[in-house]
């Protein structure tokens, strides 16, 4: 069986806009680094390694409300930013954490900022809001647009681009089908037997 080929619904720079992780400068490092007392709370008594990854997800999330695979030689700017500004030793490559303690902390900052990031759930909200609307418009970029409208409103994080691009794929299908159950329930007997 063959697998669908998936909708290219965004151009490479449109991918990067709502996926790529954010590119601070100086003054966007104090906006999106700089803890609130509130904040001082997820990074209270934490290892080296737990604190610096855990300001760079903050801030990264603070920018863009999803979290960001961390390559510390490609955020070297950031870390060095949060180095200076909240560590009193001086390190020069610090280690990620281990996977468990990764998701944990995502779990700590998305619940900190009441965000819902459930992959399942996000999942049938996205499916559910896609059937209201695939309504008005079959247009992939916009559809696209619109639930990562709904998501930001209603604090749930962007699942991937695929997951993206799957649901809004099967949308026109599923609501053709509706649309064909409709039009055959309202059918009369005559009409029905003029198709045979």
């Amino acid at each position: 069986m063959k697998r669908k080929r998936r909708l290219k619904i965004l151009t490479e720079l449109e991918q990067c806009l709502y996926y790529q992780r954010p590119y601070f400068n100086e003054e966007e490092r104090y906006y999106f680094f700089k803890l609130s007392n509130e904040e001082h709370a997820l990074v209270e008594n934490k290892s080296l390694t737990l604190l610096i990854y855990t300001i760079l997800q903050l801030g990264y999330f603070k920018a863009k409300q999803q979290f960001f695979k961390v390559n510390y030689s490609e955020t070297q700017a950031d870390w060095t930013w949060i180095q200076r500004h909240y560590v009193t030793q001086s390190i020069h490559s610090p280690k990620l954490p281990s996977r468990n303690s990764q998701a944990a902390i995502k779990h700590k900052i998305a619940a900190f900022f009441g965000c819902q990031m459930n992959r399942a759930v996000i999942k049938v909200y996205l499916q559910e809001q896609i059937g209201h609307l695939v309504r008005q418009t079959n247009d992939p970029v916009i559809l696209f647009k619109e639930l990562v409208l709904s998501l930001r409103q209603n604090k749930m994080v962007l699942p991937g681009y695929t997951t993206m691009q799957d649901i809004i794929s099967q949308a026109p299908t599923k609501e053709e089908a509706r649309l064909y159950h409709i039009i055959a329930q309202h059918l009369t007997i005559d009409t029905k037997n003029q198709g045979n």
